[in-house]
């Protein structure tokens, strides 16, 4: 992330953009959590002796993988643009800003 200042207009310019990004990430995020259930499921169950192959468990994983890569681009992306997802499933964002008395250091925070 760069050392980017927002002010108020600046944030609001963007936010449209933010938006997607933001939307994709949380969705993203949510098949990545979903993802890891199922393959600790599968896991349980080759545990337990029930039918599950190790390709099962590697094609999850796989499948985990690309997630989480794809998860770290929208990350980058709002990075790039200066700000920050603070909560993954609520889709918080932060926008760096001073206060007004030009010492004090705040963020903007937009939530999905």
């Amino acid at each position: 992330m760069d050392d980017r200042i927002f002010t108020l207009d600046d944030t609001n310019r963007i936010l449209p953009l933010v938006r997607v990004i933001t939307r994709d990430a949380v969705r993203r995020y949510r098949d990545v959590k979903l993802a890891i259930r199922e393959l600790e499921k599968l896991k349980n169950q080759k545990r337990a002796g029930i039918g599950v192959g190790g390709w099962d468990l590697a094609r999850r994983d796989g499948q985990i993988e690309g997630l989480l890569v794809d998860l770290r681009r929208l990350i980058d992306e709002l990075e790039e643009l200066g700000c920050r997802l603070r909560d993954y499933e609520k889709g918080v964002i932060d926008f760096p800003a001073a206060a007004m008395d030009g010492e004090h250091f705040l963020y903007y925070c937009w939530e999905m």
